[in-house]
């Protein structure tokens, strides 16, 4: 259950950050192209797509993968699509960045569904939102810092921040246990063993 929520905590950063971030390294890319002001707006649709279409793959994928293997190939393909940016953009160009933070999206889109599966696996329901809320003092902690500090970091670093979260979070996803569906989760097993014990 801890890993479950750490994984979750380290991803959530990465996301709440990204939202920080897209705007200043797609405007800096834009500029280095000489594009001029770039469509905030087209391209927020564009994410959203991306999310949809991730969200509509995990259904297909889920049926197909265990969701450790699934959540692994997930948190990965996160940080693959942050690559360009935590590389620096001026090696890359606009055009390859908007296509990983697409990326990035997708894999955001399909994670969705599958972490609220794995959570209903691990976490009993009495107590989820007690717990969930409990983890969330970490990554608030962590948010504030990182937006706190923003100013002071390039947009290269923060990526790079990203990715080396993701990093860990796919570790972690590799290291999870996660019971057979239709199965209680393992703390609630854990007190009937001992009860009847």
């Amino acid at each position: 259950m801890t890993m479950s929520l750490l994984l979750d905590d380290l991803m959530t950063v990465v996301r709440y950050t990204f939202v920080f971030m897209w705007t200043m390294s797609l405007e800096a890319a834009a500029e280095r192209a000489d594009m001029g002001p770039i469509p905030h707006g087209y391209i927020f649709s564009c994410f959203m797509v991306s999310c949809m279409i991730g969200s509509c793959l995990f259904k297909y994928l889920s049926a197909k993968l265990e969701l450790t293997s699934l959540l692994s190939y997930v948190v990965g393909v996160a940080a693959l699509g942050l690559l360009p940016a935590a590389i620096g953009a001026e090696y890359f160009g606009f055009t390859i960045l908007m296509i990983g933070f697409c990326v990035f999206e997708g894999a955001v889109g399909c994670y969705w569904p599958l972490i609220g599966e794995i959570r209903s696996a691990v976490i009993p329901e009495e107590c989820r939102s007690t717990i969930m809320n409990f983890f969330r003092v970490p990554l608030n902690l962590i948010v504030v810092i990182v937006l706190f500090n923003i100013s002071k970091l390039s947009n290269q670093f923060v990526f790079r921040f990203c990715v080396t979260l993701l990093g860990v979070s796919a570790y972690l996803a590799t290291i999870l246990h996660i019971p057979e569906r239709g199965a209680r989760p393992i703390e609630v097993q854990e007190l009937d063993n001992s009860a009847s014990g």
